[in-house]
């Protein structure tokens, strides 16, 4: 499975060399559609603070794309990858500080209810950054994604 994804998401990659178009938290819609472009079953919603989240389905796991430093639930500058799993304390405060230690992008962390999460944050800033930076940034979400689900038994 992890190989699998990792193939696609080489060949999107592939795919996205000499664009100038930038992707940019401050533009939801650009963000969501290029997802969809590319293959990826991506819609758009509202976070509880009415910021825009994007819902992803990968594979066979749902994951979100959250923005951060909103004005007025516009001008984003940031996104977070999120994705949790109900885990009923199987997963422990040990657990997640191997995996931290062991990677630089993500980190993971057991929920107030015992469930296993793991983020990814990524600063676009005003300008956006490429879409091949994006997809490298994608690439590696999944990627630690599929590693988090297989070590947690997922």
């Amino acid at each position: 499975m992890a190989r699998v994804i990792a193939l696609v998401l080489g060949l999107i990659f592939i795919a996205f060399p000499g664009n100038a178009r930038q992707i940019s938290a401050g533009d939801p819609d650009g963000l969501v559609t290029h997802l969809i472009a590319e293959g990826i079953e991506a819609q758009l919603t509202k976070d509880d603070y009415g910021d825009p989240k994007i819902n992803v389905r990968q594979g066979d796991t749902v994951f979100s794309i959250y923005f951060y430093g909103c004005a007025e639930s516009m001008a984003c500058t940031s996104l977070q990858f999120f994705v949790g799993y109900r885990t009923e304390g199987a997963w422990t405060v040990d657990q997640a500080n191997a995996w931290n230690k062991e990677r630089r992008y993500t980190r993971a962390y057991v929920s107030e209810e015992g469930s296993a999460r793991l983020e990814m944050d990524l600063l676009s800033g005003a300008g956006g950054i490429s879409v091949p930076g994006f997809a490298e940034h994608y690439v590696m979400w999944v990627r630690n994604m599929v590693e988090f689900e297989e070590l947690i038994g997922w």
